[in-house]
């Protein structure tokens, strides 16, 4: 936090932090846990996504028609997760083609 001066708001803040921090190491400690970093490999969506840099206009356009199909159909379907995925994959889809 940058302030020039420390609000009871703010302390009560960074206690808690503090208090939970401490806790989380004794369980740690405790469970014989040690923190590491997630690492997880590059989504091929990514790849896929930064094509849509070099297709044309036609391409993006009969691209974003098929993706909200897809997208509604996932809905009616009741398989909510997939239409998220294409309904971001149609946003920027759409950031593309305003471009």
């Amino acid at each position: 936090m940058y302030a020039d001066t420390i609000t009871q708001s703010m302390k009560l803040a960074i206690s808690e932090t503090e208090r939970r921090r401490n806790r989380q190491v004794a369980y740690n400690k405790k469970m014989g846990i040690k923190p590491a970093s997630i690492i997880k490999a590059i989504p091929e969506q990514t790849a896929k996504l930064d094509e849509l840099k070099h297709m044309s206009r036609n391409d993006l356009v009969k691209s974003a028609i098929e993706t909200e199909t897809a997208m509604k159909r996932f809905a009616e379907e009741l398989d909510f997760e997939r239409a998220i995925e294409f309904r971001d994959k149609l946003a920027k889809i759409q950031k593309e083609l305003g471009k």
